[in-house]
């Protein structure tokens, strides 16, 4: 030891000589010749012993952080007391943390990225630069590069890569310009990456990249060396400066761990699933020495020189996992978190499968592994998978093969009971309370394994019930709550003592209550029930509300819908001490959705003062007044949403960052247009439009620009404008879309063109919205499923050939109808099927055709609707709109059994209806007057007009046992007999008290006085209206006569809904 001790001192001087350097003060770390550090330990394994102590400097970033054993490993470092310490173990690598406990340990999380880190990293930099120093052919020397200081060196880069990472608190707080440049220099002097960092632009990228350049320079000089000697020496080979090292397994993880850590995302998963796709193929014998030479799809040159193991793999669920957890709004934000979970999962099966082949120990999964994947699963709400594989821990943990490898503990369950917490199955609390039953169980009988209910369980099961709907959720979260606070007192456990997340939980329970029953009693008193809960909060001395407690609170009274209640939030939001954004925001949407213009003014008001406020407001605040208003669909609301998205522009424009509109406000304003009704729609719509696309360009803001919900509700409004040319206007757009290819049409923007050259009512209309059919149709045959057509898009055109009036619209029709229903037979998977609308707009279409036969082939479209519906297709379930196409078909023709025909159809469906085979074909009013018109125009000889009039009569008496009419069957009623029954007091009789009834209900409308007058003697006429009829002025007659009759653009709109326009 005593003459190693010497050598070691004369290559340290001698090495000193060569570089250069003065010999180092007692501030360099202990490395110092008279601490006596080296001299002792250098002498056994030099490169131990230094790698010992850069791990050593290291331990604040590997612990709880700067606390005291972080303290305790810097001064034991510094004072060369340093304990012997393994290479960097596997928990360096990334591993999960549920959610579960995220909340316990952010505080610490931050404190481990702070000064403490970025001292230990400089230190340890020195220690390993005189490592590498020691490297040499000096005087006998044998120490050079081996397996340990390729694994320290890159453990201390990835230490670095954390404190670089924009994720990490350090990076903001301490890396500034000149520790970034002081970093970059200490490594590129210490451990000499193969290209030198730049000081200038030092990131985590840089890092990374300089960490990967070792590990390939590393394999590269392994597999030179190993091929030049034509045999794989399995370790490393050589000693001194021209040691060659094989890259291990703990290389790779450290690497790759890193990876994982900076880049959770998409990046991440491709770069580590090629490595370990290159690792697999080494191990299952695809790769080797004499692939060496072979290029792969990335910019490694050389095949990995260790297989995976589960820590490898652990890296890379880990991303999944994080993937899984990121919050985004939409359906196709929780379809992509729910694909990762389902990824993750996949990955854990090709980890069983790989050790079921090659029976190595070390790639089996482990706790990580599995609870990694459990906790993706709870992160999408899938909490039926979250427990499955839970339940496949328990039962593998008892097996003697696994039982070291697979354990469950507190994490699992917890991460388990977060899962069923965002479940929307209905039964979701109640598989929560089960499972904390379960968990109560094994800290009864088994004690050891540390499985005890804590808070964290408790807010989960409270969370499961505060999501949930079921009628007595709210107080089962308080009665869950009340548990706590009586276990906590019993027995003193901290662990079960409620915090503020488990108060916010129950607080949830009752703002989810009140929205529930919104305008309903039930709902006031949730609210009151809150705010009780936070005046107990107030009172005690553990818990105090926090701004979230409040904004809960905010939200229970804003959706709560009684009389007063917005202005109790607001009257809440002024007491409070520190509003947030979020607070004002809610107070602002309980008025923006009340509904009522003087609430809307209110939420204005709101905004206006948000402003001046100390609390900025943003454009989220904007934009929820800006939808109240849109909703509304008023011109007098578009114009104000307009004025509110001109003064976001003038706003962002003078520095106010916060008020940038976003993609949604100019979509908003869009939309407003398009529900206006104004004829200037469409070229308001145009002009909002092109200032979205420019202002994209002006603010360099790609996310600004126009998308396809911007074109849609343009092209909208400018169908709903009505003026000439819109619907040309709107194929142009489409055709821009096309033309620029920035923003790619989808079904909702075709179908939306479409409904505009339907409306349009021009010549040629129905073939040009066929036309565009025809074109998705083709788009989805070559592939594009973003256009397929849906059953709007063809009923959509089927409705444009029953409104063109073209000779043979009819067949038209029928024919795209037949095309659907062979497109529906031939397609695989989910095909898109006629339904009842398609089959009456056909109908439709046969009835206002001038062919004769067409009233015969509507009922021959009814009755094979039928067969197909009472053989099991529900899509062709016939509703009475159907079957008042039909009925219409026979009413329109010249038939002379009309009335007949048509009094047919409604008996099939009183039978249907009043049977139960059918509900939805229940007769309407519209179903009657139109039977009654059938009737009152019916020609043909005298028994043909006597047999009307009999089913008029019959048709009426029903009639006037309807809960709603609207005065057209008075009116027909009364045509039918002035056309049918001769003059005289019978008639006199009969359209007497017609007209009686008719006044009593309130339904006089216009049509009715001029059948009275058509009906009615002259002197009827004069008894029952004073006057005769054609002399009186409808304005003139008694209020309430007419007190119920409907507005002409109510009967049109009634009418439009029914498809009968």
């Amino acid at each position: 030891v005593a003459w190693d001790s010497e050598q070691s001192q004369r290559r340290w001087q001698l090495k000193q000589r060569e570089d250069g350097e003065e010999e180092e003060s007692e501030e360099d770390g202990g490395c110092d010749r008279g601490g006596g550090l080296v001299d002792g330990v250098i002498a056994v394994d030099g490169n131990a012993a230094l790698a010992n102590l850069v791990e050593a400097y290291l331990l604040p970033c590997t612990t709880t952080g700067a606390g005291p054993m972080g303290a305790a490993a810097a001064a034991a470092a510094r004072s060369g007391s340093v304990p012997t310490i393994a290479p960097p173990t596997n928990s360096d690598s990334a591993g999960v943390v549920p959610a579960a406990s995220k909340g316990k340990s952010k505080s610490k999380s931050k404190s481990i990225r702070t000064a403490v880190w970025v001292e230990a990293i400089r230190n340890a930099l020195r220690a390993y630069g005189k490592m590498q120093s020691l490297w040499g052919d000096v005087d006998g020397n044998t120490l050079g590069r081996d397996g340990m200081s390729l694994n320290v060196g890159l453990n201390l880069l990835s230490k670095v890569c954390v404190v670089l990472s924009p994720s990490s608190s350090a990076a903001d707080g301490y890396t500034d310009e000149s520790t970034k440049m002081e970093l970059a220099r200490a490594i590129n002097s210490a451990i000499r990456p193969p290209t030198p960092l730049k000081p200038a632009t030092l990131s985590a990228d840089d890092i990374l990249a300089a960490m990967e350049e070792i590990l390939i320079e590393a394999e590269r000089t392994y597999h030179a060396r190993t091929v030049a000697a034509g045999d794989d020496a399995g370790g490393d080979t050589c000693t001194g400066a021209s040691a060659v090292v094989r890259p291990d397994i703990l290389s790779y993880n450290t690497y790759l761990g890193a990876y994982a850590r900076c880049h959770a995302d998409e990046q991440g998963l491709a770069k580590l699933d090629q490595y370990i796709r290159a690792m697999e193929v080494v191990e299952d014998g695809g790769g080797g020495n004499e692939n060496a030479d072979a290029t792969s799809n990335d910019e490694r040159q050389f095949p990995p020189t260790a297989p995976p193991d589960s820590v490898t793999y652990n890296s890379l669920l880990y991303i999944h996992s994080v993937l899984a957890s990121t919050s985004t709004y939409g359906e196709r934000g929780n379809a992509t978190a729910a694909s990762h979970a389902a990824k993750a999962a996949a990955i854990l099966r090709r980890m069983e499968g790989r050790y079921d082949r090659t029976h190595r120990p070390e790639v089996m999964p482990d706790t990580i592994s599995y609870a990694t994947v459990l906790h993706s699963y709870a992160n999408v709400g899938n909490a039926r998978e979250a427990e499955r594989i839970l339940d496949h821990m328990e039962r593998i943990g008892q097996d003697p093969k696994w039982s070291d490898r697979v354990q469950t503990n507190i994490i699992c369950y917890n991460s388990t009971l977060h899962g069923w917490s965002k479940s929307k199955e209905n039964d979701a609390p109640h598989r929560a309370e089960d499972l904390l039953r379960r968990m109560e169980r094994l800290a009864r009988d088994c004690p050891d394994r540390g499985i005890r209910p804590d808070i964290i369980t408790y807010s989960a099961v409270i969370g499961a019930w505060s999501r949930s709907n079921a009628p007595n959720s709210a107080e089962r979260a308080q009665q869950l709550l009340v548990q706590c606070l009586e276990l906590h007192g019993a027995g003193n456990n901290d662990r079960l003592k409620p915090d503020i997340i488990t108060y916010n939980s129950v607080l949830g329970a009752w703002a989810n209550r009140s929205s529930r029953e919104r305008g309903k009693p039930a709902a006031v008193e949730a609210a009151r029930q809150a705010e009780r809960l936070i005046q107990q909060m107030e009172a005690s001395d553990d818990v105090q509300p926090c701004t979230i407690s409040y904004n809960i609170l905010l939200d229970a009274w804003s959706k709560a819908g009684g009389d007063g209640c917005e202005a109790k939030a607001e009257q809440i939001l002024r007491s409070m001490a520190s509003p947030d954004e979020i607070s004002w925001n809610t107070v602002i949407a309980g008025y923006a959705n009340n509904g009522h213009k003087q609430a809307l003014v209110k939420s204005l008001h709101l905004l206006k003062e948000m402003e001046d406020s100390a609390t900025p407001s943003s454009a989220i605040s904007y934009n929820l007044v800006m939808d109240a208003l849109a909703r509304k669909g008023t011109v007098e609301n578009a114009l104000k949403v307009e004025k509110l998205l001109d003064k976001m522009e003038v706003l962002y424009d003078s520095g106010k960052e916060s008020i940038k509109p976003n993609a949604l406000s100019y979509n908003i304003a869009l939309n407003a247009w398009a529900k206006s009704g104004s004829p200037n729609s469409g070229e308001k719509a145009q002009h909002i439009l092109k200032r979205m696309a420019n202002n994209s360009r002006r603010w360099d803001s790609s996310d600004l620009s126009p998308d396809v919900v911007s074109y849609a509700s343009t092209i909208d409004s400018l169908a709903n404008s009505g003026k000439k040319g819109a619907a040309h206007e709107a194929e142009q757009l489409l055709h821009t879309m096309f033309q620029e290819g920035e923003v790619a049409p989808n079904r909702i923007t075709f179908n939306t063109v479409m409904n505009a050259i339907a409306k349009s009512n021009e010549r040629g209309s129905a073939e040009r919205a066929e036309a565009i059919l025809n074109q998705m149709e083709d788009l989805y045959e070559a592939g594009n499923d973003g256009v397929r057509p849906d059953s709007v898009s063809y009923s959509t055109v089927l409705n444009a050939w029953a409104r063109s009036g073209e000779l043979d619209a009819a067949d038209r029709a029928e024919a795209i109808l037949w095309r659907l229903e062979a497109r529906a037979t031939d397609l695989s998977g989910d095909p898109v099927r006629p339904n009842a609308y398609c089959y009456s707009s056909v109908l439709n279409a046969f009835s206002r055709s001038s062919d004769p036969a067409a009233p015969d082939r509507a009922l021959a479209l009814l009755d094979q609707m039928n067969e197909m519906y009472l053989s099991g297709n529900q899509y062709a379930q016939p509703n009475a709109f159907c079957y008042n196409a039909a009925i219409n078909a026979f009413a329109k023709s010249n038939r002379d059994d009309k009335a007949v025909k048509s009094e047919r159809i409604l008996n099939r469906m009183l039978e249907d209806y009043r049977s139960g085979r059918n509900l939805q074909a229940k007769p309407s009013a519209l179903t009657y007057s139109t039977i009654l018109n059938a009737c009152a125009y019916t020609r043909g000889s005298a028994r043909d007009q006597a047999e009307a009039f009999r089913i008029a009569r019959t048709c009426f008496r029903d009639v006037l046992s309807l809960e709603q009419t609207n005065g057209v069957e008075f009116a027909m009623f009364l045509l039918a007999c002035a056309r049918l029954s001769p003059p005289g007091a019978e008639r006199d009789t009969l359209v007497g008290s017609v007209f009686e009834e008719c006044c009593r209900r309130g339904l006089v409308n216009e049509l009715v006085l001029r059948n009275v007058h058509n009906a009615a003697s002259p002197g009827l006429q004069r008894k029952i209206l004073g006057q005769h009829a054609r002399d009186m002025s409808y304005a003139n007659l008694p209020e309430e006569w007419k007190c119920n009759v409907e507005s002409r653009q109510s009967q049109k709109f009634r009418q439009k809904i029914s498809g009968h326009a």
